[in-house]
């Protein structure tokens, strides 16, 4: 038996790495060379092409001739990550912090990247340090959340989502979902149906109807559960939901 969605932990993860997310790098340090911008964009051309081995170089090759700038730097570890090299995208990420220790837009992608392999510790020493220098950046402000759930730590989490919901309206669908599944974590489902039905496009975007059904399942609501589950599911694996929620349900009711 098992959910057809991703596992609760994981939603918030997803979903912190589906986000868009921006710190400017223009403005915060040194600026890059002609040449470097050039093989830059080529390395970007080769990438959308397909040919990722022959970005990666061009890439490195940019990052070797920077005199402090970190562009090269991380579009080679972006393009690393989803290669699945794990360890070389750290390794780039933290020859570029050499480079720029206080700039915050390492710390965003080092962050991340510590969050995608599920080392909260790691990954919120980074958040913070990125936040040090930009106290009120959405981005940082999420991924602070998300390492604090990872560490299980979903009070302070809850407090970082709700600073990055204070800063605006950006972004807001993801950080909510983020909220909503820390709240479903530690069996907060009304408040968790509450946030995610506030937000505007929830019906469109479908990992997002699948936490609300979640929500409703392991609330007990089964009918909104299977109206919410319907869409992306086939009949079998709606079914293997249904029976999951009402299996946890029956765990809950055995914790003492």
């Amino acid at each position: 038996m098992r959910w057809h969605g991703v596992g609760l932990l994981c939603s918030v993860v997803m979903l912190a790495a589906c986000a868009p997310s921006s710190v400017p790098v223009e403005g915060l340090g040194a600026i890059p060379s002609e040449r470097e911008m050039s093989l830059i964009r080529q390395a970007q051309a080769t990438a959308r092409a397909g040919d990722a081995q022959n970005a990666i170089a061009l890439y490195r090759e940019a990052a070797s001739l920077s005199h402090g700038a970190i562009e090269a730097h991380l579009a080679l570890a972006a393009l690393l990550q989803e290669q699945g090299d794990v360890a070389g995208a750290r390794e780039v990420l933290q020859e570029a912090k050499q480079r720029q220790p206080k700039h915050p837009a390492i710390d965003l992608a080092l962050g991340k990247l510590e969050v995608h392999a599920g080392r909260g510790a790691e990954a919120l020493v980074h958040y913070e340090a990125g936040l040090a220098e930009w106290p009120q950046n959405i981005d940082l402000l999420n991924g602070k959340g998300v390492a604090l759930d990872l560490l299980g730590r979903h009070t302070e989490a809850q407090q970082a989502y709700l600073a990055a919901l204070g800063q605006g309206k950006s972004k807001t669908e993801f950080i909510s979902n983020n909220l909503a599944m820390n709240y479903i974590m530690i069996g907060r489902y009304t408040e968790a149906i509450e946030v995610l039905e506030g937000i505007p496009n929830v019906q469109g975007i479908p990992v997002m109807r699948q936490n609300l059904a979640l929500a409703y399942g392991l609330k007990g609501d089964m009918e909104s559960a299977k109206q919410w589950a319907q869409p992306d599911l086939t009949k079998e694996q709606l079914q293997e939901n249904i029976a999951f929620y009402k299996a946890y349900k029956v765990e809950l009711g055995k914790t003492p």
